[in-house]
């Protein structure tokens, strides 16, 4: 219900007469459609408003009191995803404490390996075997339906698919909603990021700071870290984050690899030697050569 706007559920209060035939479900740090304000506490005064005067007359007013269920237990991604997840929910609650419920941090089922940050490629890397499903016989990639490349917006998707074709499947983040794959990558976010400046002072929000960020002048980066949390969150096994401009990604690696107690993501760069990153049930590889 997050996408929804109050309004709508508001409208959808007067379905149902008695209030115990609701179950809503959502997440704030998600709300990234267009002109979405969905927050809980609003829904809940929403809620006690539409059904106090029903449960008053029966003696029953906790029924206008709906009740909050937390689910911090997380099915889909593994702990090394999450914890990189967990941060970003801990910067918008630092930073826009207003458009996010805070809860605690989610835990997964299993461990896992860190996000990969590959610094300096260009989209070339993904037309050849260096990326996706390898066929040694092959130089072309072969992407499977598991695997996705997720892109800031359509103007990005756009310019992507102009330069490789239809090798892969490439989504916007918003698309990608309520989705999943065992392998993402994504493309481009930081170096496409229109807010240079607002990226520059994420650091600040870190560890309970929130002193040297001023939220009004960089409002633009709460739907910036929500857009991330949301492709982070789409990766069951591996999350790789390509970034073709190495100044842009620069305070977005020390953020993530100096600011944070211990280092979230792995950084490669194009001199570094050969990775190959081999996701234990698909055998996906990502490697950045030479």
């Amino acid at each position: 219900v997050q996408d929804q706007r109050p309004l709508d559920i508001e409208l959808l209060l007067t379905i149902i007469k008695d209030g115990r035939g609701f179950h809503l479900a959502g997440d704030t740090a998600q709300s990234i459609s267009q002109d979405s304000t969905f927050r809980f506490p609003v829904i809940k005064a929403l809620f006690y408003e539409h059904f106090a005067a029903a449960s008053a007359s029966t003696n029953q007013a906790q029924l206008a009191r709906p009740t909050l269920f937390a689910l911090s237990k997380n099915y889909r991604s593994h702990q090394g995803i999450l914890a990189l997840a967990s941060l970003v929910m801990e910067m918008l609650w630092n930073g826009f404490p207003q458009t996010v419920d805070k809860l605690q941090p989610e835990i997964g089922q299993l461990y896992g390996p860190k996000p990969i940050l590959f610094v300096g490629c260009d989209s070339q890397v993904l037309l050849t075997k260096n990326v996706a499903l390898v066929k040694i016989s092959e130089q072309t990639a072969d992407f499977g339906a598991e695997q996705v490349i997720l892109v800031r917006d359509e103007d990005a998707k756009a310019k992507l698919q102009a330069e490789i074709g239809d090798v892969a499947l490439v989504l916007t983040i918003l698309q990608s909603k309520g989705m999943e794959f065992d392998d993402v990558i994504l493309w481009d976010f930081f170096s496409g990021c229109p807010n240079p400046a607002g990226l520059r002072r994420l650091g600040a929000l870190v560890k309970g700071g929130s002193g040297d960020f001023d939220a009004t002048k960089h409002a633009a980066m709460c739907s910036d870290l929500k857009h991330f949390y949301v492709a982070i969150t789409r990766a069951r096994i591996q999350l790789s984050m390509v970034e073709s401009s190495e100044s842009a990604a620069a305070p977005i690696i020390k953020l993530l690899t100096q600011d944070v107690s211990e280092p979230l993501v792995d950084v490669t760069r194009p001199q570094d030697s050969n990775v190959s990153i081999v996701s234990p049930q698909k055998g996906v590889r990502v490697r950045v050569p030479h």
